[in-house]
This record gives C-alpha cells, sequence and structure tokens, in this order.
C-alpha cells in the first residue's frame, strides 16, 4: 500500500508538471515583454510557411537584441514555381515550404530559455537593415512585427498579396498548449502577418519523461505483486 500510495503521489506529480509547462509558454509570448520564464523551459518552433519577398532567418536573442542561436534559415526567398518571380509574387504571395526554402525537414527544432532571462525572437531578412523583434506589435510604430495566437483552435493569415483587401486565407490548426507566431518583416511595403509562420509549445524536458516511465514501471510491478499473492 505504501509503495501504490508513493507511486500515485509521483504520477500525480509528474502528470501536473507536463501540463503546466504548456500553458506556461502561450501565456507568456507576447508583444508587451521579453520572452522569460520562471524555470529553465524547453520549447519546440515548427516551421509552417513564409510569404515574404526576403530570405529571412528567425533567430533568439539576448536581452541586448544580439543573436543567440538561429531557428530557421531559408536558403531561398520563395518556392520556385512556373511563371517565376511576377507569378509567385502576386498568385502566393512568395510561398516559402518546408524541404524547399527551409531545411531540413520536417523544419522542427527546440531551444532551452533559461530561468528568469529575457529573449526575444527576431526576423532578419536579407535586402532589409532593420531586424523585427517580438516586442513589436503588428500595426504598430515601426514597420514588421509579430503577432501571437494560442488558446484557439486554428488561426488564419492570408496567402495571396493584395492589400489592404482580397487576399485568401489559409487555417492553421493548434494543438493544446501551442501558440502561433505570425510575423510581419520590416518592409514598408505591406503589413500582413504572414512573412513567416511558425508555431511554438513548451515540451516536457528528459527527465520529467524519466519520470514517467520510472512511474510506469512501479505501477507494472505493483500489479504484479499483487497477482502473484493472489494467485
Amino acid at each position: 500500500m505504501k509503495l501504490r500510495g508513493y507511486l500515485f503521489a509521483a504520477a500525480t506529480a509528474v502528470t501536473a508538471a507536463c501540463l503546466t509547462v504548456p500553458a506556461q509558454a502561450a501565456s507568456l509570448f507576447n508583444n508587451s515583454n521579453p520572452i522569460s520564464f520562471s524555470k529553465d523551459t524547453r520549447v519546440e518552433f515548427k516551421f509552417h510557411a513564409s510569404h515574404g519577398a526576403y530570405q529571412s532567418t528567425l533567430a533568439v536573442y539576448n536581452s541586448n537584441r544580439q543573436r543567440l542561436q538561429n531557428l530557421f534559415v531559408e536558403d531561398l526567398p520563395r518556392d520556385p514555381i512556373s511563371g517565376g518571380k511576377t507569378n509567385q509574387y502576386n498568385n502566393v504571395d512568395s510561398r516559402g515550404t518546408c524541404g524547399v526554402t527551409v531545411n531540413p525537414a520536417p523544419c522542427v527544432t527546440t531551444y532551452t530559455f533559461l530561468a528568469n532571462t529575457s529573449y526575444y525572437l527576431g526576423l532578419s531578412s536579407l535586402g532589409i537593415n532593420t531586424t523585427v523583434f517580438s516586442d513589436d506589435p503588428v500595426g504598430g510604430a515601426t514597420p514588421g512585427g509579430f503577432r501571437f495566437v494560442a488558446d484557439v483552435d486554428s488561426v488564419l493569415y492570408p496567402t495571396k498579396y493584395a492589400p489592404p483587401t482580397g487576399a485568401n486565407f489559409k487555417s492553421l490548426p493548434l494543438q493544446n498548449g501551442e501558440t502561433a507566431i505570425l510575423i510581419n518583416d520590416s518592409s514598408p511595403v505591406d503589413r500582413d502577418a504572414n512573412d513567416f509562420v511558425v508555431t511554438a509549445k513548451s515540451v516536457p524536458e528528459p527527465a520529467t519523461l524519466a519520470g514517467l516511465g520510472v512511474v510506469a514501471a512501479g505501477l507494472a510491478a505493483s500489479r504484479r505483486r499483487k497477482a502473484g499473492q493472489t494467485a
């Protein structure tokens, strides 16, 4: 009974830790403050698409806005399609996809944010001198910006260049605890938050996953011992 009680308590604690991490990541991604977590937090980023005419890089920066690590680097400014640059620009807004402009597929990477440390996300683009940072809101005083969306089933973003109206839209489904990051580069031509489309979610540390494995093994051993006593 003592072993079962211990295992139940351990399972409850580990499960609670796993459940609280995604909510923390979603609630702290905003334009008002630097990115900061109360404990070390590993965040998984996934690239979905880009719709910018420039070749861009999304990276993590420190509080002094110095680059720490690249998350996604475009090898090309847009996917090659029939009709060339003009067709790409007018019909699909310079679409870039995983495995073509960003490599390697599946275009997923992680970064561990240290506790009580300030960070920024930043999008830099070849041919544009200004880097857009995560505390710049879309539609703010300067061209470019970040839009964060969480706690919804999906979010729409434009996929055709047609300012200010008439754009086609694509739905991006969001998992529980996942945040959509929609970025407009600093080009003054438009303010559509689709130049870089990424999702982010915090993931359990390996130690937490190992803890779940220990709990599962302990419960299995407890069941076998109980079965042996009743046989």
